[in-house]
């Protein structure tokens, strides 16, 4: 099926893990959605919202800006609408050089940027971030500053005038106070009253309110039914995060349950994944660079996302290699409850059985 280039939304992400806890925010509002591992894999008019993972966290600010431009050129020159850049919920990696490129590939005159979410404990109050466990907060705008060369200005409550006097003073970082998730809707609905209107960068909190305006009430579309298949499942992780590290513990034991430890240092073992992953019900994956690591010895093109498991953990179908449509949920490392792992397995282990 190919999507009316007037249809066609995109999304940038700086890992794996990020493009598809942002992404399934537009799946669950019926966008045909599908996260690529790389951009030279994504097939554009295959979807509403293609979202692309530049797997560009670790890299040096220079290197992230200019995969962040290629990243944007290939997408608007295949007409697609940059609507969302996806940034870690804990600042990781390159915020002011990857959203300062998005402006200017792309023509927005201002970002507005707000990494709260609210849900995994992560708010940011007078402009900084605070993240739920930590002993300090974040200064974002000092943050962004280290890395951009454009003016950063923090507002507690942006409304659209105050958006426009900013803009037409040229290119501007804004960095939006969020405790609540309410208030990540106000900033998504002052960003769409501007004209033209600007470019909205955070966590899944913000893409979630991003992805309401675009969608119409009833555009909500069933998930197509996955590839059923009887077995275990298989949990691949790598993350070092204590949160993954107890949510991994509450799995030992647990029945039809296969964990793999990764450890993304070493190389990868397509041979034994590509028979776990064959062999499977379907997988799960904690940890950015893991799920992309995983992914790659599989063969794996993109995830098709679907649905979310429980807040940030989405799951989809894998697209393309020998596994396709295989299950998989992923994970952030830091992301979810004690029990996230375990409710991943259990919701795979039932997946489908009510259409068998």
């Amino acid at each position: 099926m190919t999507i009316p280039a007037a249809n066609r939304y995109a999304v940038i992400a700086d890992d794996l893990t990020g493009a598809c806890d942002a992404g399934v925010a537009y799946a669950e509002r019926g966008f045909r959605t599908i996260a690529w591992l790389a951009a030279s894999y994504a097939d554009i008019e295959s979807c509403d919202v293609t979202v692309l993972t530049t797997n560009s966290r670790r890299d040096p600010p220079e290197m992230a800006r200019g995969k962040t431009v290629d990243a944007c050129r290939r997408l608007t020159g295949a007409g697609a609408q940059i609507v969302f850049k996806k940034t870690d919920s804990t600042f990781l990696g390159n915020p002011g050089a990857e959203i300062e490129a998005v402006l200017a590939a792309c023509g927005f005159g201002v970002a507005l940027v707000c990494p709260a979410f609210p849900a995994m404990g992560r708010t940011v109050r007078g402009g900084c971030l605070q993240v739920a466990g930590a002993d300090a907060p974040i200064d974002l705008a000092a943050r962004l500053r280290e890395q951009c060369s454009c003016r950063v200005l923090s507002l507690a409550a942006p409304d659209t005038e105050t958006l426009r006097s900013i803009a037409a003073e040229g290119p501007a970082l804004i960095v939006a106070d969020a405790l609540t998730q309410e208030d990540l809707a106000r900033i998504a609905v002052a960003g769409a009253e501007l004209s033209p209107p600007p470019l909205l960068a955070g966590s899944a909190g913000l893409a979630r309110e991003a992805a309401a305006l675009l969608a119409s009430p009833s555009a909500r579309l069933p998930p197509e039914s996955p590839r059923l298949q009887r077995g275990s499942v298989v949990v691949f992780s790598g993350s070092t995060n204590p949160v993954t590290l107890e949510q991994v513990r509450r799995l030992t034991g647990m029945a039809q349950t296969i964990i793999v430890e990764v450890d993304i240092s070493r190389p990868a073992r397509p041979s034994e994944w590509l028979r776990l992953a064959s062999e499977t019900r379907g997988v799960v994956l904690t940890g950015g660079d893991t799920a992309l690591l995983v992914l790659r010895a599989l063969g794996a093109r993109g995830i098709h996302l679907e649905r979310e498991v429980l807040t940030g953990v989405p799951c989809g179908r894998l697209v393309g290699g020998a596994c396709t449509d295989l299950p998989v949920v992923t994970k952030a490392g830091g992301f979810g409850p004690p029990d996230a792992l375990v409710r991943a397995v259990r919701f795979l282990s039932t997946l489908g059985d009510e259409a068998s």
